[in-house]
């Protein structure tokens, strides 16, 4: 398939498994853009990109799809930590968002002083519908 050097430079190694791939999203370009790649992977994964950085700037659709997973997981736990009434967890990162109603990141866990999820008892005296 060619050596790795020219793998970097035609775009098919993948920045966040380092696999060689056929198929790539380039993270700057316009469908990486649309998706806001750069965010997310800067937000969610211990590595940061850069569009100056010597690295590649692609990633393979399977990195790509687990992205998306944990990002759709994070909004949820936003949407879910809102209706608790739980404060922003304001030493979470800097998570992009999708949609007006989530502007704030917030963390899986918390450290603040949260109210006391009901008991069993008052479980069922609640009326809302499952997740």
């Amino acid at each position: 398939m060619g050596s790795m050097d020219k793998a970097v430079i035609t775009g098919f190694i993948c920045r966040l498994c380092s696999k060689m791939n056929r198929f790539v999203i380039h993270i700057y370009g316009e469908e990486g853009e649309r998706m806001k790649l750069a965010e997310k992977i800067n937000a969610y994964l211990p590595i940061t990109v850069k569009v100056n950085d010597p690295l590649p700037k692609t990633a393979c659709l399977h990195c790509i799809e687990r992205l998306e997973a944990h990002h759709e997981l994070m909004e949820k736990i936003m949407i879910a930590r809102k209706r608790l009434g739980i404060e922003p967890d304001n030493n979470a990162s800097q998570a992009p968002t999708s949609s007006p109603e989530s502007s704030q990141p917030l963390g899986v866990t918390s450290t603040d002083s949260s109210p006391p999820l009901p008991t069993s008892t008052q479980q069922t005296q609640l009326n809302s519908p499952p997740c």
